[in-house]
């Protein structure tokens, strides 16, 4: 959460949330878990998840089991940050993206919520779309802008921006490490340039899969499904 006193993981064994409280904001060692869950409503595999800045909303890239069922879908909250109050799915809550086969691993939202962009594992791509309406995922359309990051990494699996769209943060499991990116168009990736190639994580995490960071941008997490 923006605050840091929750933190949550999406997982497709359940195909569900799990909500953890930390009683020291943004430290791990402090996690209970919240035994609060929900169901994904329909939603198959989910490979990612992305909370508005306000609690109030949550986005989840649903790989599906086929590319005509890889989908973002819009979940609402009546009451910030928990995940007991989730409403159910809408049915016309889900975005079925453009150029995308059956290979999404990650997705980001802009702070203003009106640009979306979504990992292609293969072939390593990053696609780039923009919403008419702030977080409303059903009104995205492809902007013909795209990055190839086969070269810095060939499994990526998450993205995260700054919140000013002026950094870019890719994750992957085939080097095992981060690498960021300046955008000198915020939140334009063609103007993206790879500035900072991380050491590896390899060590901490075999597979990683999810990143996010602290609000200070001083701390960063990392998870995986290795250990």
């Amino acid at each position: 959460s923006s605050d840091g006193t929750k933190a949550y993981l999406s997982g497709s064994a359940g195909d569900d949330f799990n909500q953890y409280n930390l009683s020291s904001a943004w430290d791990l060692s402090t996690a209970v878990y919240d035994d609060r869950r929900k169901p994904l409503l329909s939603a198959n595999i989910p490979d990612s998840m992305f909370f508005s800045s306000d609690g109030l909303q949550l986005f989840v890239l649903d790989t599906g089991t086929s590319a005509d069922e890889e989908s973002i879908i819009k979940l609402t909250l009546s009451t910030a940050w928990d995940l007991s109050t989730v409403s159910p799915r809408n049915p016309n809550s889900a975005y079925f993206p453009e150029v995308l086969e059956n290979n999404a691993t990650g997705m980001a939202i802009s702070t203003d919520g009106t640009k979306l962009y979504i990992i292609d594992v293969s072939p390593d791509i990053i696609y780039q779309y923009t919403m008419s309406t702030a977080f409303e995922i059903t009104t995205a359309t492809y902007d013909s802008i795209s990055l190839d990051v086969t070269s810095q990494e060939n499994s990526p699996r998450t993205i995260v921006f700054k919140p000013d769209g002026t950094k870019m943060f890719i994750l992957g499991n085939g080097g095992d490490r981060v690498d960021e990116f300046a955008l000198s168009t915020p939140w334009d990736i063609s103007t993206a340039s790879l500035t900072v190639t991380s050491s590896s994580v390899g060590s901490q995490e075999g597979n990683a899969m999810g990143m996010h960071f602290a609000k200070d941008g001083k701390t960063f997490y990392i998870t995986g499904t290795t250990s």
